[in-house]
């Protein structure tokens, strides 16, 4: 909760700059707002979820492996415009002309960051999995409870 809060209070300062992906043949421009309103929500829609699931759940062990999954790739989330800030400074002399840009060296750039979303986004999908795998086994030990008794 305390996490989600700060982050949405950090959204709140207008940042003027701009998070380009580049994803195939597309250029997906995101204002770096989004990313840090996005993260900032969805820990708050887990705070309540687990608020209300919690005498459901199963393993303790497996809330905390998705608890912990989805703040550091939320926080690698928010970081990623920082850390590749540089990086762009590189891109701003690549060609324009679409059959000139795999002919820059700097194209490998967008290259790494796209590669190091998709990783992200996949270890956020295993840890949401993980949340719906520990409530799964907790409906199904209340339901095996109730039979028995």
């Amino acid at each position: 909760m305390l996490t989600a809060i700060l982050l949405f209070l950090v959204g709140l300062y207008p940042f003027k700059s701009t998070l380009d992906i580049y994803l195939h043949d597309t250029l997906y421009v995101i204002q770096i707002n989004y990313f840090i309103w996005t993260p900032s929500l969805t820990l708050l829609i887990f705070w309540v979820i687990y608020f209300v699931t919690n005498n459901i759940l199963f393993s303790k062990t497996l809330i905390w492996t998705h608890v912990i999954l989805t703040i550091a790739t939320s926080l690698l989330i928010l970081t990623l415009p920082y850390l590749f800030a540089n990086s762009y400074e590189d891109i701003a002399g690549m060609p324009r002309h679409y059959s000139d840009i795999g002919q820059s060296e700097s194209y490998l750039i967008y290259v790494n960051i796209t590669k190091t979303i998709i990783v992200i986004a996949c270890v956020l999908t295993a840890g949401q999995l993980i949340y719906l795998v520990n409530l799964f086994i907790g409906l199904y030990q209340c339901l095996l409870r109730r039979n028995n008794h």
